[in-house]
């Protein structure tokens, strides 16, 4: 029986209404895009504001940091800091690090404050709200920062009044739409394209256009948004600034959305090309690489993988060298996607891994669960089972966390499928129902098919004793002998049914704890060299020391990483020919130590060994570690880079106990960080020991071990013993 096998067609079906959802989520703004007012001083970082954020943030920090070192402060250039800060917190805003813009308005606004300049301290208002208005958790303090700049306008007589007036009503729609709002929201939008017309600005008359049409492509009428779209497209003599090219390619991509829903790829991605090549023209690199990803996303839908792959491909690489996280998770993502669609693993796999760690740094738990299904997926296509249980149950702890039932109905999806793949059928029956009812478990279920039981059961006697009533009259000792047996024959059928259920759940318990066991086994153990496996682990020095007898006695703790191996004459091996090549090497590597010791891998290349002192000490392990390498390389005709870090267990004479097994893995593995910088400059083996002194005392290692354990070393109460020069490492 196959459960899942009529659910399978549907998946390209929801692939390709994720790609047209995904590309219809943009949104088009306007002060943060440079609409804001600042003396000729300022105006190369306003530009920067339109055309490149990420430099503008980092001009920003190098002009505040200037401005606070210089010892003369006049009203000028306190006014200049002041409009510096806002145009800070609109570049974080654009990156989307509303905590760093947030910090930002919130200095301007003071700094305005002491300055009695109430049209600089409006203009922060606003920015602040406009920073807050998309959280619908913190209404309160937008809606305070909303009334104090309109408050703040009513005074104003002397300043660019329709712009500051455009920009208010704009925030106050977005404030509505974050709240659910649709008709306020609309209705501010209307005031907002009032404002901009009164201003007589080509620029702003455009973008309150381009405002309304992004308000109708939200709530999808594209009809609507299209000829809002059209009024807000530019003449090409228009074309000529900074905030013109960024409208104009904005447009162009919203235009391209709207095509795209009516199913005209083609034109969609012709007007594409046109978006892109504007954020070519302005330098953009973020819109390039969002725009050209989302021309990747119209490539696949026409079923051209190849040019898809491309233009993924080319975001990625602009994304990623202008250190724009966010949208370079989305576009592993969207590889890893990619590549399942064409049934290749290795880089489906590699793709969604990164993007899953992405995420993860990004704390992004709605894109983080989307990458764990995925990967969860393609182990099941590719009969990695067991990995795919693992991803699965990460992802419903996830869902379970943020309380969504479609969410939900994915994970046990595919969990179903999984186990029916494993031959466990009775965990995929389980899963499957689940599946089918979200918001009750399988116990629940079976509860309530017992109780359903129980329900006819009763119905029976009760029927039973009715017929009995009847034809007492007539044989009443008859009809009693046959009440007794019905009787007895109902607790029979009750006890074979109980005892049914008991063999039945019995058998699923074993069957589920057998295969249970066997995935522990593989999980916990590596598949070639048979050592334990930590990889799974967040304390994996801990998993370790369970397998020793006395952990008080004092040990060295190494961690090896293999930098470089292979062939001399740099021939090819293949994934089996490799691991074979590390199993050979740390097999010789461990044949002659002494003592009881413990490895475990982190991965293949990555090892940890936990070893009693004796009469060793960390320095002559690790000088013998790397001589062993050496001779395993002459001997197999192999090049091998070998970097090791060590320390001792415990690392605190004084307080053995001050640092536990997570402080220790931390310690070791940047005693190893030093090691590999060793390997990378000098291009052999190389090993790094951290000692701490003797009066090294256990409150200077309380916080952040790492962190603290630098500090340390800076300050000598940590020595750093290498096997080259230690004044290479960048600690």
């Amino acid at each position: 029986m196959r459960i899942f096998s009529f659910l399978k067609a549907h998946f390209s079906i929801w692939r390709l209404l994720a790609l047209i959802c995904g590309i219809l989520s943009a949104n088009t703004q306007a002060y943060e895009h440079g609409f804001v007012h600042v003396p000729k001083a300022l105006e190369p970082l306003r530009q920067l504001l339109i055309a490149n954020p990420r430099m503008c943030l980092q001009q920003t920090k190098q002009r505040l940091e200037q401005q606070q070192n210089s010892t003369k402060q006049s009203p000028e250039s306190k006014s200049i800091e002041l409009l510096t800060l806002q145009l800070g917190a609109l570049c974080s805003y654009r990156i989307s690090d509303t905590k760093q813009a947030q910090s930002y308005i919130d200095h301007a606004i003071y700094l305005a404050k002491q300055q009695q300049h109430q049209a600089h301290l409006t203009q922060a208002y606003i920015i602040a709200a406009l920073v807050l208005s998309g959280d619908p958790n913190r209404a309160v303090e937008t809606r305070s920062y909303i009334e104090l700049a309109q408050s703040n306008l009513e005074k104003l007589k002397i300043f660019p009044l329709p712009n500051m007036r455009f920009q208010l009503q704009k925030v106050l729609a977005l404030f509505y739409q974050s709240q659910g709002k649709s008709n306020e929201a609309k209705s501010y939008l209307l005031k907002a394209k009032e404002e901009a017309y009164a201003s007589k600005s080509v620029i702003l008359r455009a973008w309150s256009e381009a405002l309304l049409a992004n308000y109708y492509l939200i709530n999808n009428q594209p009809e609507l948004a299209l000829s809002h779209l059209s009024e807000a497209e530019l003449d090409d003599a228009d074309i000529k600034t900074n905030e013109a090219l960024l409208l104009s390619s904005l447009l162009k991509a919203n235009i391209a959305r709207v095509y795209l829903g009516q199913g005209e790829l083609a034109i969609a991605e012709q007007i594409q090309q046109d978006a892109i090549a504007y954020a070519v023209t302005l330098g953009n690199l973020d819109l390039q690489a969002e725009e050209i990803a989302t021309l990747g996303n119209m490539a696949e839908l026409t079923g051209d993988i190849d040019a898809a792959l491309v233009h993924y491909l080319n975001a990625k690489d602009i994304a990623k060298a202008n250190n724009n996280l966010h949208l370079l998770a989305d576009v592993e993502l969207q590889l890893g996607q990619t590549y399942m669609e064409l049934s290749n693993y290795t880089p489906a796999l590699v793709h969604l891994q990164i993007s899953r760690q992405l995420y993860t740094t990004l704390n992004q738990p709605n894109k983080l669960l989307r990458s764990l299904l995925l990967l969860g997926e393609l182990h099941i296509n590719n009969k990695e089972n067991g990995l795919a249980i693992l991803q699965l149950e990460k992802a419903e702890q996830l869902a379970n966390t943020m309380g969504l039932t479609s969410s939900h109905s994915k994970v046990y999806k595919l969990l179903t499928q999984a186990y029916e793949e494993n031959g466990n059928y009775a965990l995929a029956l389980e899963q499957f129902k689940v599946y089918h009812s979200l918001n009750q478990r399988y116990q629940q279920i079976r509860n309530e098919l017992k109780r359903e039981q129980f329900k006819q059961h009763y119905q029976y006697i009760e029927q039973a004793q009715q017929l009995s009533d009847l034809t007492r009259e007539k044989a009443i000792i008859s009809q009693q002998s046959n009440f007794q047996q019905l009787i007895l024959v109902l607790v029979c059928v009750f006890g074979i049914m109980l005892l049914f259920l008991f063999l039945v759940t019995r058998q699923k318990l074993l069957s589920r704890n057998a295969s249970l066991k066997e995935l522990k086994l593989k999980l916990n153990h590596h598949p070639i060299t048979g050592w334990q496996q930590l990889a799974h682990s967040e304390t994996p020095l801990l998993c370790l020391r369970d397998n020793q007898e006395n952990k008080q006695q004092p040990r060295i703790l190494l961690m090896l990483s293999i930098e470089k191996i292979g062939l001399v004459n740099h021939q090819t091996l293949g994934f089996k020919s490799h691991r074979d090549l590390i199993k050979l090497f740390v097999e010789e590597l461990i044949t002659d130590l002494d003592g009881d010791f413990h490895l475990g891998h982190i991965n293949d290349k990555q090892i940890v060994l936990c070893i009693e002192q004796g009469r060793n000490t960390p320095q002559k392990l690790s000088q013998h570690l790397s001589e062993r390498a050496e001779k395993c390389a002459e001997t197999q005709k192999i090049e091998l880079i070998l970097a090791i870090g060590s320390c001792m267990l415990p690392f605190l004479t004084k307080a053995e106990d001050a640092i536990d097994d997570i402080g220790m893995t931390e310690v070791v593995w940047l005693a190893l960080e030093g090691a590999q910088q060793l390997c990378t400059q000098t291009n052999s083996n190389q090993w790094v020991e951290l000692t701490a002194m003797s009066g090294s005392h256990a409150a200077f290692f309380c916080s952040d071990v790492t962190q603290d354990v630098k500090q340390a070393i800076s300050k000598g109460l940590v020595k750093v013993n290498a096997s080259a020069d230690k004044s290479l490492i960048n600690w």
